[in-house]
């Protein structure tokens, strides 16, 4: 007879193109947890295998925060919601890891404790894009654009802001890029991500000439060093070409 404790509260999630969602995988295991415990992929590459100390983190992390819940009265699942479930994860990661977070006995269990330690958060968003303008892509592919609406409108389930603002290209030209990145959000550094394409008349993501912003120079956004660019291999000599500060990732992963 199944255990009602135990047995998943959601289905097996199902492969679709070889490929499992993160969030589904999670509800299916109930493993909600605060901070990674492996690498994952956007389905642009292929990520590599849990290894044995993420293994032993995720252990440690569901382990404690067990024993948390318990001693708080209250499940494992909305323990690791609060602020002592961070510290938790935290403290697991310096088990682990070696001692890197500085976590004190009580902000395990007192958010007073945290809340008195809380500092500045540093928001670096690792892929981020803006398109070419009309006049720099005269031919920009129009069912690429439409697909980036398609992409705003998705946005707007997740963000009360968008709700009742019908989505348009200019959403995602330089001025309301810097305006929503660098003005209305709390983000500090970006990485201003790009894509080589078919050719140079039609694309719009690509680093050179079309994504200067990055470019060091005075007037210009970016030269406060709040923004680099992560660029694919075959976008790196454009990058020398036009002087823009970048970073070589290799793979253009977010």
């Amino acid at each position: 007879m199944p255990n009602s404790k135990t047995a998943p509260k959601t289905a097996k999630p199902r492969a679709e193109n070889g490929w499992i969602r993160k969030s589904e995988l999670d509800a299916w295991l109930d493993r909600y947890l605060p901070v990674p415990t492996q690498v994952i992929s956007n389905e642009e590459y292929a990520p590599i295998p849990q290894t044995p100390e993420q293994r032993r983190l995720e252990r440690e992390i569901l382990a404690g925060a067990e024993r948390q819940a318990q001693r708080l009265g209250m499940d494992r699942r909305k323990f690791l919601k609060t602020s002592c479930g961070m510290a938790l994860a935290f403290a697991a990661m310096n088990t682990v890891f070696g001692r890197m977070f500085t976590v004190d006995a009580e902000e395990l269990f007192e958010p007073a404790a945290v809340d008195e330690k809380k500092l500045k958060t540093f928001i670096f968003d690792i892929q981020t894009h803006h398109v070419a303008m009309p006049e720099q892509a005269p031919k920009a592919d129009q069912v690429f654009l439409g697909a980036v609406v398609g992409m705003r409108n998705n946005a707007a389930k997740m963000n009360p802001a968008l709700k009742d603002r019908k989505a348009a290209i200019e959403d995602a030209y330089i001025e309301n890029y810097i305006k929503e990145v660098f003005l209305d959000s709390d983000t500090d550094v970006v990485a201003l991500s790009a894509l080589p394409g078919s050719s140079e008349e039609t694309d719009v993501l690509t680093p050179e000439p079309r994504i200067f912003f990055a470019r060091p120079g005075a007037g210009k956004p970016g030269h406060d060093g709040r923004a680099v660019v992560e660029a694919e291999d075959q976008c790196v000599e454009g990058l020398h070409r036009g002087g823009a500060r970048q970073r070589q990732t290799g793979l253009a992963s977010g």
